[in-house]
């Protein structure tokens, strides 16, 4: 297995009690949601609704964690935080990142999991 970005294998396996049909399960769940939850996100941005982009980076940094992809759940983190501020440059900066990372995940899981 290659080296991994953003997709803690090991730890999600031992999250997971080593069940490879729950890993299966609860990472398909994650793609389903977590790409509706980038669309209303992209949106957020867009109109710089930072109260709409902190709790939705809120809720992709939870699920993010839940599958052990921890690096982007701490970009969402960090989103939260600039919309929090009401800083425009640095929501919109943490945003291309993080799409860049989610797509990179997205590819991680799907491999390393045979979805």
């Amino acid at each position: 297995m290659s080296v991994l970005e953003h997709f803690d294998y090991k730890d999600y396996n031992s999250r997971m009690g080593e069940n490879a049909e729950l890993m299966a399960l609860v990472a398909s769940e994650y793609l389903r949601e977590s790409e509706e939850i980038m669309d209303r996100l992209e949106l957020a941005v867009a109109g710089m609704d930072f109260e709409k982009v902190r709790s939705i980076a809120h809720r992709l940094k939870g699920a993010s964690s839940e599958v052990s992809a921890q690096s982007l759940s701490d970009l969402c983190k960090r989103l939260e935080d600039a919309a929090k501020a009401n800083d425009d440059g640095q929501v919109l900066a943490l945003m291309r990142v993080l799409k860049a990372a989610y797509k990179t995940l997205l590819l991680e899981i799907k491999e390393t999991l045979a979805l």
